[in-house]
């Protein structure tokens, strides 16, 4: 099995046990998340019947993110990341929890539903970016790509089987039980960590003050055209993908279907995004890296078009399923070049822009959509929000951009950046699973010899 593993680059990351463990218990949350991204849309369409209150509720679980993020990416960089993600997977579970109980009794309302989104939001945003960041210590940096591409694969299985799990748990059980479900997944998490040690360079301290670290963030993704190109490129997509926030909608009054179908449709998604991932997780020439990021872009915002068109479920669900492929690949492709580029004293900050231009968006993206839908109607919105897409890409494309784009590491580096931390400061084997039990697991260090 091994031997089968080191010849698909793609599943490598898998030979490492501590990966496995945190890529499995980031799965069975994953599950979770879908589940309650479900109920949230459908509970909302059923409290209120406006378009711009069901897209503020599909937002608000992601708003945090544009606010919130820098501060989650400023704490991962001070703090313990691996405390962060064990103390915001529990935080997280309590909003989630919260909104299953208040709907069983009825005591929930639609501002309610988008104040608790908001709360379980935020703590999402400030423990995303550790989360990220120990991503890199997991495995070797040569296989961060593929490790990146399994993570983002596993969660769009999950999207799958999750959103299809939403859609039953909601037509079988109510609404409530996909938010008590989401509530007890999180603890996947809490257990994964438990038994994963890490073996971390301690990270240079500062005496910059709270704004001064935050601004050095900004000020590193700003000064690197290449990471800045990403960030730029992230925003204009996620503002484009507005048929996610509407597709509730969409399910009910275009194509006439039920919350089955709506878990159906996010599940075609997830069919779609994990090819996207796993093909943008295996290894190819620069060159063919940046076509197909390139194509991919362009495919997002024709897809999107296409499902504005459509009317029937099949061909809703089929395009849905290619933008899947398209979406994941340029998610997975830029989140890798961001991560590999970065220095590891930087990383946390700059993923959580990275973080920031995808999620953080996503509310903006929501009240753009549901403005647009309750003035000049789904379909027009969802397709003029695709030409835009499509015209953006041409330009970017045209304009050399793409140059920014590649898998591969360049100057400032993981391994370049590890180097200069560990000549400042010695390497830190911080046991930081809290004992010294025979169930932890010993990690390898990021660029350190495979096992």
């Amino acid at each position: 099995m091994r031997r089968r593993l080191g010849w698909l680059p793609s599943f490598a990351p898998f030979r490492h046990p501590g990966f496995a463990v945190v890529a499995m218990g980031n799965f069975v949350s994953q599950l979770g998340t879908w589940s309650q991204i479900i109920g949230i849309g459908w509970a909302a369409q059923r409290l209120t019947q406006s378009p711009f209150l069901v897209s503020v509720a599909f937002g608000a679980q992601f708003l945090p993110s544009l606010f919130a993020g820098p501060v989650g990416g400023l704490i991962a960089d001070r703090i313990d990341r691996r405390r962060i993600t064990i103390a915001g997977n529990v935080g997280m579970a309590l909003p989630a929890g919260a909104i299953g109980l208040l709907l069983a009794v009825h005591h929930l309302g639609i501002l309610g539903l988008i104040a608790l989104a908001l709360a379980g939001g935020v703590m999402q945003a400030l423990t995303q970016p550790a989360m990220s960041a120990l991503v890199p210590h997991l495995v070797p940096s040569d296989e961060v790509p593929a490790a990146v591409a399994l993570n983002s694969a596993l969660q769009n299985l999950s999207r799958f089987i999750g959103a299809s799990l939403a859609g039953l748990l909601i037509s079988n059980l109510g609404t409530p039980a996909a938010f008590y479900f989401n509530a007890a997944s999180f603890f996947a998490v809490v257990v994964a960590w438990t038994f994963v040690r890490l073996s971390l360079p301690k990270l240079p301290t500062s005496d910059e003050s709270f704004l001064g670290t935050l601004a050095g963030g900004l000020r590193y993704a700003r000064e690197h055209p290449d990471i800045r190109d990403i960030l730029l490129l992230n925003t204009v997509v996620a503002l484009c993908v507005v048929q996610q926030p509407l597709l509730p909608l969409i399910t009910s009054r275009v194509l006439h279907a039920g919350s089955g179908t709506y878990g159906g449709l996010n599940s075609c998604i997830g069919i779609g995004a994990i090819a996207g991932a796993l093909l943008a997780g295996r290894r190819m020439a620069p060159r063919a890296v940046r076509i197909t990021f390139g194509s991919a872009v362009c495919v997002i915002g024709a897809a999107i078009v296409c499902v504005g068109l459509s009317h029937t479920v099949a061909i809703t669900g089929a395009v849905l399923v290619v933008y899947g492929v398209a979406f994941f690949c340029v998610l997975t492709t830029t989140m890798s070049t961001v991560m590999l580029r970065t220095p590891d004293h930087f990383r946390g900050r700059v993923m959580a822009l990275q973080t920031m231009s995808i999620a953080g968006m996503v509310p903006v993206s929501a009240l753009i959509a549901g403005f647009s839908a309750s003035h000049v109607g789904l379909e027009t919105t969802v397709v003029v929000a695709g030409t835009v897409l499509i015209a953006y890409a041409t330009w970017f494309v045209a304009a050399g951009r793409l140059a920014a784009v590649s898998e591969q590491p360049t100057a400032g580096t993981l391994e370049e950046a590890m180097a200069e931390v560990l000549a400042a400061h010695a390497l830190n084997d911080a046991t930081i699973a809290g004992d010294d039990s025979l169930d932890e697991l010993e990690m390898p260090q990021a660029g350190g010899p495979r096992q």
